[in-house]
């Protein structure tokens, strides 16, 4: 596939280790999501856990085919927390690793979605409706 990596150059990667497995758990709220969205995307090329070229970056879900890619972010993608972040640096780190997949999906015409902390406590239709919209 013709891809633009994290700097906008044009590369050619191959996705297939990445296929995504509709069973596979990687965390609950992200398994909620492709449980949602699988009948919508399951003949579509999708990938999960895809590493962005020339980085150490990861998008959560991607479809290829229409090209979107879903980012779930729980509560610790939106508020810090000593625990999981170790520091106020490592966090704010994060967030900007956060905004360097918007860019990149910018760079490449990719509709970006992300199911925060606030779509996860709502229902199912409604986190179908924000990502069909």
């Amino acid at each position: 596939m013709k891809i633009k990596n994290i700097f906008g150059e044009e590369v050619s990667k191959s996705f297939k280790k990445y296929k995504i497995d509709w069973d596979r758990k990687v965390s609950n709220p992200q398994k909620r999501v492709k449980d949602i969205i699988k009948g919508y995307w399951l003949a579509s090329d999708c990938y999960e856990e895809l590493y962005i070229p020339s980085s150490k970056l990861r998008v959560d879900l991607f479809n290829a085919s229409d090209k979107t890619v879903i980012e779930i972010s729980p509560l610790q993608h939106q508020q810090y927390n000593s625990f999981l972040h170790g520091s106020r640096l490592k966090y704010l780190e994060a967030q900007k690793r956060d905004l360097q997949k918007i860019d990149w999906c910018n760079i490449n015409n990719f509709k970006y979605i992300e199911i925060d902390e606030e779509d996860l406590k709502g229902n199912d239709e409604d986190i179908l409706s924000k990502i069909l919209s």
